[in-house]
C-alpha cells in the first residue's frame, strides 16, 4: 500500500541502495556540546525510521557550494547533493525555513537546515530530532500526510515506518 505522501507518491521515487548513506556536514560546525547535542539528535532520527542508515561526518569546508541567502533557489543545491546519498547540510541564512527533499536529477536526497544560529540549542534532543526525522523525511521520499512525523508528532509513526520499509527494502 502506497499514498501519495508516501516515497514512490507525488513526492518522488528515492533510489537509495541500502544501507542509505547519510552525509553529515553540519555536525562539523560545531564544537564542544553542541556537536554531541546534534549528533544524539541525528542518530534518534535516523533511528526512529527503523531503516538501515550508514552515517557518516564530512567537513563543511568540502562543500562545492555554500548555501546563503543569495544563492538558495530550487535549483542551486545540486552541488550539495550526493548521488544515492542524504546530504545533512546546514544553511547560512537568518530567516529560513528547514527543508528537504529527493531530487531526480542528481539522484540523491538533501536536508537543509538553520542550524548555525543554533536555533535548536531551548528545545530537548526529543524535538530537535522530530525536526532532522521530520527533514530526513522529505528526503526519502515523504510529503506531508499521515499522523506521524510527516505532520509534525513526534517521531514516524508505525504506518510510516511500514511504508518507508515497504519501498525501502522490498
Amino acid at each position: 500500500m502506497s499514498f501519495a505522501w508516501s516515497p514512490g507518491g507525488d513526492f518522488g521515487s528515492p533510489t537509495y541502495s541500502l544501507p542509505i548513506r547519510v552525509v553529515d556536514y553540519t555536525r562539523s560546525t560545531f564544537i564542544g556540546k553542541r556537536r554531541l547535542r546534534w549528533r544524539e539528535a541525528c542518530d534518534r532520527a535516523l533511528d526512529s525510521w527503523e531503516l538501515p542508515f550508514a552515517l557518516e561526518t564530512a567537513p563543511e569546508v568540502e562543500q562545492a557550494y555554500r548555501a546563503t541567502s543569495e544563492s538558495v533557489s530550487v535549483f542551486s543545491v545540486n552541488p550539495l547533493i550526493f548521488p544515492d546519498a542524504i546530504a545533512l547540510v546546514r544553511l547560512h541564512i537568518e530567516e529560513s525555513p528547514d527543508s528537504a527533499g529527493w531530487i531526480d536529477e542528481m539522484g540523491g536526497g538533501i536536508c537543509l537546515f538553520v542550524a548555525w544560529r543554533g536555533w535548536w540549542e531551548p528545545f530537548p534532543i526529543a524535538e530537535v530530532a522530530r525536526i532532522i526525522a521530520h527533514e530526513v523525511g522529505h528526503a526519502l521520499g515523504f510529503g506531508h500526510g499521515g499522523n506521524g512525523v510527516m505532520m509534525g508528532n513526534i517521531h514516524p509513526n508505525l504506518e510510516e515506518r511500514a511504508l518507508a520499509s515497504a519501498y525501502y527494502q522490498s
